[in-house]
């Protein structure tokens, strides 16, 4: 829920992710056919900082963020950093609200992800917990 009362679910089966006001309006604000891999909705956060939505896709091993005009693109996706460090199975997300970084933790590869907003992607923990 973001600071106007604003909530997000995601249907997990549906490939979609509503955006339910705080006066009970319903609005879909992506949905899996919609341009975007979108499989599997797992996760959620709100960053009310800087306004943007994140929604991790299990099934599609991504995590996209749309922002409050509505653009939305993949900030990671399988190939994870980059570096050989991949992403399997993203579920949870968190973002800090003092910078902005968003955390992703993939299921299946045991491991987590933080993403900067100029788009650094770092693995910060591995299978081993280093």
């Amino acid at each position: 829920m973001d600071p106007s009362g604003t909530a997000y679910v995601t249907g997990a089966d549906s490939d979609n992710v509503f955006q339910i006001a705080l006066d009970g309006t319903l609005i879909e604000i992506i949905y899996g056919t919609s341009g975007m891999t979108l499989e599997s909705p797992s996760g959620i956060a709100a960053d009310h900082k800087n306004n943007n939505v994140y929604i991790a896709s299990a099934s599609s091993n991504s995590v996209f963020r749309i922002t409050k005009t509505g653009t939305t693109r993949a900030i990671i996706d399988e190939t994870g950093d980059g570096n050989g460090n991949t992403l399997d199975t993203p579920r949870g997300l968190a973002v800090s609200s003092k910078s902005g970084n968003v955390y992703v933790a993939g299921d299946v590869s045991n491991n987590v992800f933080r993403i900067s907003l100029d788009g650094t992607i770092t693995q910060i923990i591995d299978e081993t917990g280093a």
